[in-house]
């Protein structure tokens, strides 16, 4: 994966976003990132998934209700903030 944005979630956790391994000049994909013990990527922990799974990863998810109220609000935010800037 070509990374070309990092967000940390706690110590040794991060979210990695940029070119997919598969296909880095058509397709875009994120990872969650976990680091080893010696602070190298750990394969087996982290996963890659194409950015266009997440609509249905995350619908699939809400409609056997696995995320909180907090975290579907965490989301909806987060969606609107991306529209806004998209369609000033």
């Amino acid at each position: 994966m070509n990374v070309q944005h990092t967000t940390p979630v706690s110590p040794g956790h991060m979210i990695e976003l940029g070119e997919s391994t598969w296909n880095p000049e058509e397709e875009r994909s994120i990872r969650d990132r976990w680091v080893n013990r010696r602070g190298g990527f750990d394969p087996h922990t982290s996963s890659e998934v194409p950015i266009s799974s997440l609509v249905p990863m995350l619908a699939f998810a809400a409609q056997h209700d696995e995320l909180s109220a907090a975290e579907c609000a965490e989301i909806i935010l987060a969606l609107a903030a991306s529209i806004k800037r998209q369609h000033p």
